[in-house]
């Protein structure tokens, strides 16, 4: 009788301790779509369309704006990608936005040295491909009209003088 008097506690304890997690309603919004992507370090370049998840060179050879760097002796010709700073960006509103909830964005794979801007104020500052990045945005967060923007800058240039 006394081993099942503490089990029932246990179960009821580790429900009281559960309820707030159950409590929170809890919803995902997927930005994967009309982002747009920029030769950022090339004056004049002009944003194309960009699916995220994704990378700059299959983008641009999709776009037919890069050579198949498989093709003959094309990945000498490609080789300025890697060397160039690029820009994803995107315009987007928050579905069913409420003032009192928590909001984060999370970010998988930022393909190494990228630095995230939302509403004009640097939120992140990556340096490693290989982790996800969570941050809290609620602060920055509006219903619409939200600019997400996500730099990248070239490994040589970001590890420079090194």
């Amino acid at each position: 009788m006394k081993e099942l008097s503490v089990s029932i506690t246990a179960i009821v304890v580790l429900f009281i301790f559960t309820m707030p997690l159950l409590a929170q309603d809890v919803s995902r919004q997927v930005l994967h779509e009309n982002w747009t992507l920029r030769a950022s370090s090339r004056p004049g370049a002009q944003p194309v369309r960009a699916e995220v998840p994704g990378t700059v060179q299959l983008q641009l050879i999709e776009d037919g704006l890069l050579p198949d760097p498989y093709y003959g002796t094309n990945e000498k010709l490609v080789q300025w990608v890697g060397e160039t700073g690029w820009t994803y960006a995107l315009n987007f509103a928050v579905d069913h936005y409420d003032s009192t909830r928590h909001y984060q964005l999370t970010f998988q794979g930022l393909d190494t040295y990228a630095e995230v801007v939302l509403n004009g104020s640097i939120i992140l500052r990556a340096d490693n491909m290989f982790r996800t990045w969570s941050v809290d945005v609620g602060e920055l967060l509006q219903p619409s009209n939200n600019r997400l923007r996500v730099h990248f800058t070239p490994p040589a240039q970001a590890l420079a003088p090194f």
